[in-house]
């Protein structure tokens, strides 16, 4: 399940807010393609955009588009739209849940983007 900052700030038309994304809001193929990039292994603190992709909201991490974002929030879609890819810095982990499983997690961090 995704945790979404929603209620992060928009102030003066520029977006501050936390995403991370797991479960099926990760888009598989391409955070796998990502992973296997050399060096191998997690992508941490990368050049990352808030995107639309094919006219979808998505986390773009090094050109792959990883992760859907929240539609609900009007708001940061609109400023997406309107400005074009709003900018931050993504990460990209290959994690163990508690129960065992593994699964991607894509983290984007916005700061007055």
């Amino acid at each position: 399940m995704s945790v979404w900052n929603k209620y992060g700030t928009m102030t003066e038309g520029r977006v501050t807010a936390n995403l991370r994304m797991t479960g099926p809001d990760i888009y598989y193929d391409a955070c796998r393609w990502l992973y296997n990039q050399e060096p191998v292994g997690n992508k941490e603190y990368r050049p990352a955009q808030a995107a639309i992709v094919n006219g979808v909201p998505m986390v773009v991490i090094d050109g792959a588009a990883c992760g859907y974002l929240p539609t609900d929030w009007t708001q940061f879609v609109g400023a997406i739209k309107q400005r074009g890819p709003l900018h931050g810095t993504g990460t990209l982990l290959w994690r163990q849940q508690p129960n065992g499983q593994w699964e991607f997690a894509v983290f984007i961090d916005l700061k007055d983007a």
